[in-house]
C-alpha cells in the first residue's frame, strides 16, 4: 500500500534532477512515492510539520551539480547520489493552501491541480501544466520550456531565459509573460490584464479567440527593431474599464510582436 500523510495542505519540494509528476489523489490525502517502484528514502528525506509536508533530494557531497545549488537557494543533506533519473509521483488532495517545487535538472509536470499558492523553478527542465487553478502562480525557468494548457487563477507570472513559453486555453485576470530570448504563444487564453516582454524572442497573441465578450483590446505596444502587427486598439487615453477593455502592454527589443 502506498504511504499516506493526513492532513497536509502546503507541499514544498526541493529536488535536483528527479522529475515530478503532480497529480489528483483518490482518496483526497497526500501519496509520495517513486515510479519505478524503488525506495524512496534512498532519494528523498522528508519530515512533516502540522499540515505541511517536506521533501528534499539527497545528494553526494561530490555531486558535480553541487556547486550550482547556491544559486537556487537550496539546503540539500548530503548522502547518496542518483546516477539515474527519478520520477516522483505526488498524488495530492484535491484543495492546496500551497505547493512549491523548485529543481535545478528535472521535469515538472502538473495535471488537474487545485492550489491557492504555486511556485514552480527550474533551470534546464521543463515545465508541463493541464487543468491547473491558482490564484496565486509563479512559474520560473532559465533555459527550460513552460507549457499551460487551460490554466486558471487570479495573478500568474511566468519567466524564463532562453525557455519557450506556450499557453493555450487559460483564464486569468491578470498575466506578466516575460522571457529573454524565448518565444510567447498565448493562444485560445483570457486576461482582463497581460504585460508581455521580451528581448529577442517572438510575441504571438491570438486575440480572437479569446472571449471577448464585446470588450476592446487596448494594446500599448514597445519595440526597438522589432515588427508590431496588432488588430485592435493600440493607445487609449481614458481610464480601461474591465467590462469594455482587454488591456494588453508588449515589450520588445529585436524580436516581432502579432497580435489577432
Amino acid at each position: 500500500a502506498k504511504e499516506c500523510y493526513s492532513g497536509i495542505n502546503k507541499i514544498e519540494l526541493a529536488l535536483v534532477s528527479m522529475n515530478v509528476k503532480v497529480r489528483p489523489s483518490e482518496d483526497n490525502e497526500l501519496h509520495v512515492y517513486l515510479e519505478n517502484g524503488r525506495e524512496k528514502s534512498k532519494y528523498l528525506q522528508e519530515s512533516i510539520s502540522g499540515d505541511s509536508y517536506y521533501a528534499r533530494e539527497i545528494v553526494d557531497k561530490n555531486h558535480k551539480k553541487g556547486s550550482a545549488l547556491k544559486g537556487l537557494g537550496f539546503i540539500f543533506l548530503m548522502g547518496i547520489s542518483c546516477e539515474e533519473d527519478q520520477t516522483l509521483v505526488v498524488e495530492v488532495p484535491s484543495r492546496l493552501n500551497s505547493l512549491k517545487i523548485k529543481t535545478m535538472s528535472g521535469d515538472l509536470k502538473l495535471q488537474e491541480v487545485w492550489s491557492k499558492a504555486l511556485t514552480l523553478e527550474t533551470m534546464s527542465g521543463d515545465i508541463e501544466q493541464n487543468q491547473i487553478y491558482a490564484e496565486e502562480a509563479i512559474l520560473k525557468t532559465a533555459s527550460g520550456d513552460i507549457q499551460l494548457r487551460d490554466g486558471k487563477g487570479k495573478d500568474a507570472v511566468l519567466q524564463t531565459t532562453s525557455g519557450d513559453i506556450s499557453w493555450r486555453e487559460g483564464n486569468v485576470e491578470e498575466a506578466q509573460i516575460t522571457t529573454i530570448s524565448g518565444d510567447v504563444d498565448f493562444m485560445g487564453s483570457k486576461a482582463s490584464r497581460l504585460k508581455i516582454k521580451t528581448t529577442s524572442g517572438e510575441v504571438e497573441l491570438r486575440n480572437s479567440e479569446m472571449d471577448r465578450r464585446g470588450r476592446e483590446l487596448i494594446a500599448k505596444t514597445k519595440s526597438v527593431s522589432g515588427d508590431c502587427d496588432v488588430y485592435g486598439r493600440i493607445h487609449y487615453d481614458g481610464t480601461p474599464d474591465p467590462t469594455r477593455h482587454i488591456v494588453g502592454y508588449f515589450s520588445t527589443i529585436s524580436g516581432d510582436i502579432e497580435i489577432r
